[in-house]
């Protein structure tokens, strides 16, 4: 007994052209979308990793100032500069001088010293005493104003993100983050 379908030629295996074609397409098509939706979500990833560190820099360097603004002396400000006097609490080898009761204060070292903010090329830096060290790199979308309020000073830092909503048009940039501060002078004299 002969069991095969009548319809069915048994030496005729496999695919038309046509399904091949379709096949094919169907995969290109779906491997395209795949391929536009990892590009997309690390770009994404690439902007948020860059907004948290730019973020966190900003806290960074209200830190340092506020620290060092608490123990002022004396401050100086400009647009684009901020100079601290405070006491020199460590001695040349990073040792804590004992402080010296001198009329009504407490002094500390043979001199104060000063701390300087500012802004060089992409990085801010916070000088101590002719050291220069980098608090913020690649801050070329930081814009820092100090504000000299008398027994007060206010900090203001703002990051415009580099990385845009769409296209290349600058017009279509975020919103920045602007971080402020206002620190009380305790020992201005």
């Amino acid at each position: 007994m002969n069991f095969r379908h009548p319809q069915r030629n048994p030496c005729r295996f496999g695919w038309t052209l046509t399904e091949l074609l379709v096949a094919v397409s169907i995969t290109t098509m779906l491997s395209a979308g795949l391929i536009t939706a990892l590009v997309s979500m690390q770009k994404s990833f690439l902007a948020s990793r860059h907004h948290i560190v730019a973020q966190s820099e900003q806290m960074l360097l209200l830190d340092y100032m506020g620290l060092d603004l608490r123990r002022a002396l004396s401050v100086t400000t400009s647009t684009t500069e901020l100079a601290i006097t405070i006491p020199d609490y460590y001695d040349g080898a990073g040792q804590a001088r004992d402080p010296q009761i001198q009329g009504s204060e407490a002094a500390y070292g043979p001199t104060p010293k000063t701390v300087r903010y500012y802004k060089t090329g992409s990085a801010i830096y916070r000088n101590d005493g002719g050291t220069p060290t980098a608090l913020a790199g690649n801050v070329a979308d930081f814009q820092m104003i100090f504000q000299n309020l008398g027994q007060s000073i206010s900090v203001t830092i703002t990051f415009e993100p580099k990385y845009q909503l769409w296209g290349s048009n600058t017009n279509n940039r975020r919103a920045s983050t602007t971080t402020y501060t206002s620190t009380l002078l305790r020992n201005k004299r």
